[in-house]
């Protein structure tokens, strides 16, 4: 597992990163956009897709 850190805290904000625990993120990558999101999986229709790939598909994007 790798870790990015992507925004770089002031020095004397960084003493309240030794407390922090990484945690897993709960979106998933789109089978066709790969766009991360927290809706892949709630349409029936297309269940691999994200909720802007669903719109586009149905032609309402």
């Amino acid at each position: 597992m790798t870790l990015y850190i992507l925004n770089l805290p002031n020095q004397k904000n960084a003493d309240n990163l030794r407390n922090t625990q990484p945690q897993f993120s709960r979106m998933r990558a789109g089978d066709r956009c790969w766009n991360y999101s927290i809706h892949v999986g709630e349409s029936t229709a297309h269940p691999l897709l994200c909720e802007r790939c669903v719109s586009a598909l149905a032609g309402t994007f």
